[in-house]
């Protein structure tokens, strides 16, 4: 690349970034690259939802309802090829098959720490607080660290402020799928009973924390505990003006 100075050679490479972990080999080799005047580098941004729903119409052959572009582009993140398989099974709410063997593929050669982390998290959902983990986790701290450390050396968790979340839903989706159902129960139950002691550890905020018991209460079987976070939930909606959320609550 460094001697390509005036022969006419165009050389185009790909590659995905959310799948490299820290240590891959090409890493040194992008750097390298970035050096070189005439290397230029572009970085693909998701789809918006707008160019979503053109992918759609152009699949569909005709317009997509707007329910289904706003569903399809809020799980795949912008992500076509999510977006093409998710709208192909568009009537189960589950990740699709395709989709889960090659999230879980990604998932599958990680550390056993960091999958039990992995584990861990998909409970609490798209991002958990570090404190809440801590307090959730049966791991020690040193196993927590090396886990934690593993799935954002595998391109599964990205730390986020205080705490850490998936790089993408599906990946979180994926993940809790393979949950056994006593496992999730008990995730749930954990969590829940955290969220109890300790509201600030909500991902929102104290402020947040009902709606965040409702899903940890429903996923545990406990309908006492999700009925009355429900109802403060949706009262809190309604005072923000959030009628939407409120009658979802």
């Amino acid at each position: 690349a460094r001697n390509l100075v005036g022969s006419r050679v165009l050389l185009v490479a790909t590659y995905r970034s959310d799948e490299m972990r820290r240590s891959h080999p090409l890493r040194p080799v992008l750097a390298e690259l970035g050096r070189l005047a005439h290397v230029e580098r572009v970085e693909l941004q998701p789809l918006t939802d707008q160019e979503v729903a053109e992918l759609l119409t152009a699949i569909h052959g005709r317009p997509v309802p707007p329910e289904i572009v706003s569903q399809v582009a809020d799980r795949s993140e912008g992500n076509p090829f999510f977006a093409e398989e998710l709208f192909a099974a568009c009537d189960d709410e589950r990740v699709p098959l395709t989709l889960r063997d090659i999230l879980s593929a990604r998932i599958d050669g990680l550390p056993d720490a960091a999958k039990e982390v992995l584990r861990i998290a998909a409970a609490a959902g798209r991002r958990v607080d570090h404190r809440l983990l801590e307090v959730v986790a049966t791991l020690g701290l040193d196993e927590l660290d090396a886990g934690l450390r593993a799935a954002i050396d595998g391109q599964a968790l990205v730390p986020d402020g205080d705490g850490f979340r998936f790089r993408h839903a599906l990946l979180q989706e994926a993940v809790h799928e393979q949950l056994l159902p006593g496992e999730r129960s008990r995730l749930h139950r954990a969590f829940a009973d955290a969220l109890l002691e300790e509201p600030a550890l909500a991902a929102g905020g104290a402020d947040s924390v009902d709606s965040e018991l409702a899903h940890h209460a429903l996923a545990a079987h406990d309908v006492d505990l999700a009925f009355r976070s429900l109802v403060r939930a949706g009262r809190r909606a309604h005072a923000l003006f959030a009628f939407s959320e409120a009658q979802t609550h």
